[in-house]
């Protein structure tokens, strides 16, 4: 099978990233995408979530869609949520299977700098999202392991529908009591008000 892994925080998920992952499974003739939340992601500041939370409600999110698959092998291994540490337990477990790894185009641009990125693209292929105006960088622009520029199979770009939602703002509104809907699943946003994520009174 060709496996797609998405991971993130998902703090929350979003109709942006599920479209995402839908338009790159299609494009890309992917068999499967794995949503991935990360348990402590060492590029990024805490979650305001917390990794029950988050992969709640990727499960929420998801549900219905027998293309998508929610993993917990990150909120469950102790320590940073190393990417490359994740696809090889995937690659152990689904030997057979061809893993390609979905990131956006910044993260294309930073991968240089990720953990074991040599082991890591050793295990998958790299598909990069980029929406519709976002400037694509040269080749040599994306690098990879010691710096040097990244070799063009080891990535693809991918375009996808421009959706200007993000996790951020939905926080940001949440917090401030206004309206989430139609930024999210309908599940997703009752499970948010029902726990009172990320406003005040949860933080």
């Amino acid at each position: 099978m060709r496996i797609g892994i998405f991971g993130g925080t998902f703090d929350p998920v979003h109709l942006a990233h599920l479209r995402v992952a839908e338009e790159v499974a299609e494009k890309q003739r992917l068999d499967r995408v794995w949503f991935v939340p990360a348990g402590r992601p060492p590029h990024r500041r805490t979650p305001q979530a917390t990794p029950e939370h988050r992969l709640a409600m990727v499960r929420l999110g998801i549900a219905g869609n027998p293309l998508f698959k929610a993993l917990d092998c990150e909120i469950r291994r102790p320590g940073p949520s190393y990417t490359v540490d994740t696809l090889g337990l995937i690659k152990q477990q689904h030997p057979q299977d061809k893993l390609f790894l979905l990131v956006g185009m910044d993260q294309l641009m930073e991968l240089h700098s990720w953990h074991e990125v040599h082991r890591l693209l050793s295990l998958c292929q790299v598909i990069a999202f980029s929406r519709p105006g976002q400037p694509l960088p040269m080749p040599e622009q994306i690098l990879g392991p010691g710096g040097l520029p990244l070799p063009t199979r080891a990535y693809l770009v991918q375009s996808v529908s421009a959706l200007d939602v993000s996790a951020t703002a939905i926080r940001q509104r949440a917090r401030k009591r206004e309206s989430i809907n139609y930024l999210l699943p309908n599940s997703v946003i009752r499970y948010i008000q029902k726990y009172r994520l990320y406003t005040r009174s949860s933080l």
